[in-house]
């Protein structure tokens, strides 16, 4: 994502497969900043974790899945 851009991204490309007559399921796409990664390296392991609920490189195997 490297700061902004990723969401257009995604939207741009889900357009044009929609163009071709594609279909895609609501909230098909995920978007994880390098920004949001140092985040959560830093507050891991605290007991108050504010980073809890943000989008891990390991939830890619589960968007995946689905």
């Amino acid at each position: 994502m490297d700061s902004v851009g990723g969401i257009e991204v995604a939207a741009r490309l889900q357009a044009v497969f929609g163009g071709l007559g594609c279909w895609s399921p609501p909230c098909a796409t995920l978007v994880l900043s390098r920004t949001g990664q140092e985040a959560m390296a830093a507050s891991a392991g605290q007991e108050d974790d504010l980073n809890e609920d943000v989008w891990r490189m390991a939830d890619l195997s589960i968007v995946l899945q689905t």
